[in-house]
């Protein structure tokens, strides 16, 4: 029946013009490992974040289609990074003072009060000058 076909072309019209509006038919349909045959790129498929080409579920990987070397140095990067900021809590936590987890001006301000606070007690613990020292000094030039 000549109906039914017309009916069934007009629904594929359709979805193909509702995947272009939702963005999801890129014109991208196979993979970008060269010799691959998947075809179902468009919608299971992945970005990568090295190289921004898109790649089938068997590719997907980094060290699957070549950006290796990419991902271990940002791994490593943010490893070192990670790292970094836990000796710093480290370094904190033995130091007696609280964690800081915000900025640096917030580190900034708790160690400006705890000098101010360190200068205060050494202040305090000094012995004052009074006039009497200073006759006896003169006494003795």
């Amino acid at each position: 029946c000549k109906a039914d076909n017309v009916g069934e072309e007009e629904e594929e019209e359709d979805l193909d013009a509702l995947l272009k509006s939702m963005d999801l038919d890129r014109g991208v349909r196979t993979c970008g490992v060269r010799g691959c045959k998947a075809d179902n790129v468009g919608l299971l498929g992945t970005v990568c974040t090295h190289c921004r080409l898109q790649y089938c579920m068997s590719h997907a990987l980094p060290e699957a289609h070549g950006c290796g070397e990419e991902a271990k140095a940002g791994a490593r990067e943010k490893w070192e990074k990670e790292a970094r900021k836990a000796k710093e809590a480290d370094r904190a936590r033995a130091a007696g003072r609280p964690m800081l987890p915000g900025s640096q001006k917030q580190r900034a301000e708790v160690l400006r009060q705890e000098l101010h606070k360190k200068i205060a007690d050494k202040e305090g613990g000094r012995a004052r000058k009074t006039k009497d020292d200073d006759k006896d000094k003169d006494k003795r030039r």
